[in-house]
């Protein structure tokens, strides 16, 4: 997890709220996968590598993905 290209982030408060607000909105109940888009847009993301787009597409369409 030292590359230059990984980011490991803790669930602040700020990105809690953040995370609590795309879950309202989308009315769903994945913390984990709206953490993801939520730092995503953060860190302005060109792409996020997951092997779970339905669920991160289903935040966020226009979020990039790179599925493995």
């Amino acid at each position: 997890m030292k590359a230059h290209t990984v980011t490991v982030a803790d669930l602040s408060e700020t990105n809690a709220v953040a995370v609590g607000a795309l879950l309202a909105a989308t009315g769903t109940a994945d913390v984990v996968d709206a953490h993801v888009i939520v730092l995503a847009h953060a860190v302005q993301s060109i792409m996020v590598v997951t092997s779970d787009p339905d669920d991160l597409a289903a935040f966020d369409p226009a979020v990039r993905l790179h599925v493995v």
